[in-house]
């Protein structure tokens, strides 16, 4: 029932910069405990930063409440995937992935993990008709803006990652039944679940982190609530393997506004298809699961039977709009569905669960380094839910206007994108709180709380993306060698950090790279500053000029709680 959570880069697209599927992790002397269904990547982060964790999974494949055992959701954004390495950042799950930097060092095999670049959806009616097609273009976070993939291949690269880790002790077919905790730590009492082997045991770890789906246990047992938007619908959905080419049209996610029965379709990678209709009211969960009303729905809708493809899995979704009313309590955490659930239309529910333990991971590896004092992990919750409502209460308006079944109001919804034609999907929102660069008066300064771009990079001879050569920790952006500026206190908290330095137009510096598509220099140039600090879940910290070079880093250190005196320096 648990996932871990360490940290990835995360975007929008139909596909998924990274999450997972896990059911618990510990981190820390003694570990951290975070129980983890649907993203590794608080996980991954911890690990990668040092930590001891464990995660305790209920099963390998997850929870039946979960899509894929993961949080529900299409995967897309950021994602470059194929024979070779995926790093991410992300606005969909590929590139939340991708945006998030969790898949670096993760590799995924052959055809069935190719990913599919998706530059729009078609909003079609009950015909198929053309009403209006929502264009995602250019990139995000340095990929394609969209993109489909298939999650499970994803999500078994990454549990692979996991696995190869030294520092992960991963418990497969254990479930948490009791938890307590005090000023020192939390304990878990997990016990084998009908798969698994042995007698029950106590976990003991600094921190846990429920990510355990919907139905979250560690939600229940803390008695906290959720604010429910009164959005409950089901869906069937069945995935398909192509056993030959289909038409053109199954190449493009289309999305059937049909009064009668809504419905949609769309590739999952270059190998798969997945159909997806409406439950209706009368309907039972168990009667459209029967395998002839899937064919019957193919056939009678889309003229595709066996011949063309063969099922892989039939399951009915319920989609509900809620978000917990807390997010911590002590030292428990939520995180992914076990603190928030949407409708699935933006593709944005993995994607949430990974900005989530992006950015609660980063927190937890400063903490248990010692670096920054426990009053850090505030700002999770105080960045997450701002950010992740506003995405929730999009997918939950764009739910309601696919699932309309009145005739009526039908009619008068298809008039209206007819007219309109043509959209972009709603841009994702800032960070407005918390790990952030303010000015005297409160305000935000320049890019502070967006989502910074990421360009490929020159260094000697090779040419790579940003975030590969750059890392995934604290990166500082300079157009000149900042040694002019940046005083020695500054610099040594700074390379405490583990930050890495790009200097852009000044090439006698020792962090001298070339900015070979312009990304960066146009991203200062746009926000008129010299010196850019990025967090660790790429988002922009602050912005200055050179000059202010040093009470950029001060900010820093005082933002994060630093237990270094610097964060006190005039």
């Amino acid at each position: 029932m648990f996932a871990p959570q360490v940290i990835p880069r995360v975007h929008q697209a139909v596909a998924m910069r990274v999450h997972h599927q896990l059911s618990g992790l510990v981190a820390g002397q003694p570990p951290a405990v975070a129980p983890l269904q649907g993203q590794q990547g608080a996980l991954v982060q911890a690990a990668q930063g040092g930590l001891a964790v464990e995660e305790v999974q209920r099963e390998a494949g997850g929870d039946d409440d979960d899509r894929f055992g993961a949080d529900p959701g299409q995967l897309a954004h950021d994602v470059g995937v194929g024979n070779g390495s995926c790093t991410a950042r992300g606005q969909h799950i590929g590139c939340a992935l991708l945006h998030q930097g969790l898949v670096v060092g993760v590799h995924t095999h052959g055809d069935v993990a190719r990913a599919q670049q998706q530059g729009l959806d078609r909003l079609v009616d009950a015909a198929g008709d053309p009403l209006m097609v929502v264009r995602y273009d250019g990139q995000l976070g340095g990929w394609p803006s969209r993109i489909s993939v298939f999650q499970p291949d994803f999500e078994s690269a990454i549990a692979a990652k996991v696995e190869s880790m030294p520092n992960v002790d991963l418990l497969r077919g254990w479930e948490a039944t009791e938890l307590w905790q005090n000023a020192n730590g939390v304990h878990l009492i997990i016990s084998p679940t009908e798969r698994g082997t042995g007698k029950p045991r106590t976990v003991t770890a600094k921190y846990v982190v429920g990510t355990d789906g919907a139905r979250s246990f560690i939600r229940q047992i803390l008695g906290l609530g959720v604010r429910d938007y009164d959005m409950h619908q089901r869906w069937l959905n069945f995935d398909a393997e192509l056993l030959r080419p289909l038409p053109e049209r199954f190449k493009k996610l289309n999305i059937f506004m049909d009064p009668e029965r809504p419905h949609m379709y769309m590739p999952i990678g270059t190998k798969r298809l997945r159909l997806e209709f409406r439950v209706m009211e009368d309907e039972t969960d168990e009667a459209v699961t029967d395998p002839a009303v899937a064919w019957e729905f193919m056939a009678r809708k889309h003229g595709i039977g066996p011949e063309d493809v063969r099922i892989l899995r039939q399951v009915v979704y319920h989609y509900r709009t809620r978000v917990a009313t807390e997010w911590r309590v002590g030292r428990v955490f939520l995180a992914g569905d076990a603190a928030h659930t949407m409708p699935p239309y933006m593709g944005q529910g993995a994607c949430a669960a990974i900005r989530d333990g992006r950015n609660l991971g980063w927190k937890l590896v400063e903490v248990l380094a010692g670096r920054s004092h426990e009053d850090l992990l505030d700002t999770y919750r105080e960045e997450r839910e701002p950010h992740v409502t506003t995405i929730v209460l999009a997918s939950d308006r764009l739910s309601r206007v696919v699932n309309i079944v009145d005739l009526q109001q039908a009619a008068e919804r298809d008039r209206e994108m007819r007219l309109k034609g043509e959209g972009h999907p709603p841009a994702l929102p800032s960070l407005e709180a918390g790990v952030l660069f303010f000015d005297a008066q409160g305000a935000l300064r320049g890019p502070a709380g967006e989502s910074a771009p990421q360009g490929r990079l020159r260094k000697g001879s090779g040419v790579v993306r940003g975030d590969e050569l750059l890392g995934s920790g604290f990166q500082l952006w300079c157009r000149k060698d900042p040694a002019a500026y940046l005083g020695q206190a500054e610099a040594e908290y700074l390379e405490s950090l583990g930050c890495s330095i790009a200097v852009f137009e000044d090439p006698q510096s020792k962090y001298a790279v070339e900015d070979v598509d312009g990304a960066y220099v146009d991203y200062l140039n746009q926000h008129d500053v010299e010196v850019l600090l990025l967090r660790p879940d790429f988002y922009v910290f602050g912005a200055a000029s050179a000059a202010r070079l040093n009470t950029l880093v001060k900010s820093l250190a005082d933002r994060l709680r630093s237990t270094a005196s610097l964060a006190t320096a005039s």
